[in-house]
């Protein structure tokens, strides 16, 4: 199977929190946080559409600079999607410039915020060319999973679903998950004398969307074929969707554990802080952040399929062993840090 989500801690694990989502067979990237981006090319900034941002916090958040100044005439739009406040948060990054000249820009860039706290979701967008205002869009319905859990993204492929944790701030974690696995068989095409290519997307597509199997779809040699036959003869193939959870900056308490394990529960990757060793328990407490062992914990409840670590407080460096064989005795199995 080759998943459509790949990611990267970009920053490694003493860094700021950012994992690059690469979407195969998309053409385009995700953000989960936006801490520091300095040691990104601008390809991989600018093919990003939408970054998920657990909060405001300096280093989840410098990123956005970054994006900014990048994507300042070209015409694209960005979305980013957190807690409650963050669009404030935006504005206050955007009134810190001048922007005296992009009325002149040939090319529209234009960034939009999704606030989803308390039950409630609300759009905001900030058009480059009349000098990034804040304009609101009005409330969002955002469709509730299970208690706790809402739809913050969704699209045909897949969908992102948040939780609100506990940072003393509002904080939210991420879920992006696939509603279906669509895989294409090399040797089915072989045997029907069907080279891969183009055509193939909105075969996927239409499984993806549950359309009936008597949707056609068009083949290289212009004849078309429901999609039934092609899941038939095993040009289709499906597996159980992909699932990828992001958990980073929150205290170890209810109910932010239960929200954060059922966001968790049976994904394939969870990546999850762990700022502090057992040891310093009280200290993570004290700064409403996860143990080692309780990354562990967390990922064993939730029954993910592998962990990754992250997020480490720099006193550690030269520790990372131990981080890791705290997390892996808790979670009962190997633990990685990236990338």
């Amino acid at each position: 199977m080759r998943p459509t989500f790949h990611p990267r801690l970009v920053n490694g694990p003493f860094g700021d929190p950012v994992v690059l989502v690469r979407l195969l067979g998309h053409g385009r990237n995700l953000f989960l946080d936006l801490g520091d981006l300095h040691d990104l090319p601008a390809r991989p900034v600018l093919k990003a559409t939408h970054a998920f941002v657990t909060h405001a916090h300096m280093d989840h958040f410098c990123g956005m600079d970054t994006v900014i100044r990048y994507s300042l005439g070209r015409e694209r739009v960005f979305r980013v999607v957190g807690p409650p406040g963050i669009a404030e948060r935006v504005e206050g990054k955007l009134r810190g410039y001048t922007w005296n000249l992009v009325h002149t820009y040939d090319q529209a860039f234009r960034l939009e915020v999704l606030e989803w706290g308390n039950g409630q979701g609300r759009l905001w967008a900030f058009p480059c060319r009349e000098g990034f205002p804040r304009q609101d869009q009005g409330p969002v319905d955002l469709a509730e999973v299970e208690p706790g859990l809402r739809i913050v993204h969704a699209e045909t492929a897949f969908r992102v679903v948040a939780a609100e944790l506990d940072h003393q701030v509002p904080c939210l974690a991420f879920r992006l998950e696939e509603p279906v696995h669509v895989n294409v068989a090399r040797d089915a095409l072989d045997r029907l004398g069907l080279e891969p290519g183009p055509w193939l997307r909105p075969a996927k597509r239409a499984v993806q969307a549950g359309s009936g199997p008597d949707h056609e779809v068009r083949l290289p040699d212009g004849r078309t074929a429901p999609v039934g036959e092609l899941l038939e003869r095993g040009v289709i193939r499906l597996t159980r969707g992909q699932k990828l959870a992001y958990v980073a900056d929150c205290l170890w308490t209810e109910p932010g554990l239960s929200r954060a394990v059922a966001l968790a529960r049976d994904a394939h990757l969870l990546y999850c802080e762990a700022a502090f060793l057992e040891e310093d328990a009280r200290r993570a407490r004290e700064r409403y952040h996860l143990t080692a062992a309780q990354a562990g914990e967390l990922a064993r409840r939730a029954g993910v399929g592998e962990l990754r670590i992250f997020h480490f407080s720099p006193k550690y460096r030269g520790r990372e062993p131990e981080l890791l064989a705290e997390a892996a005795e808790a979670f009962g199995g190997p633990v990685g840090l990236g990338p």
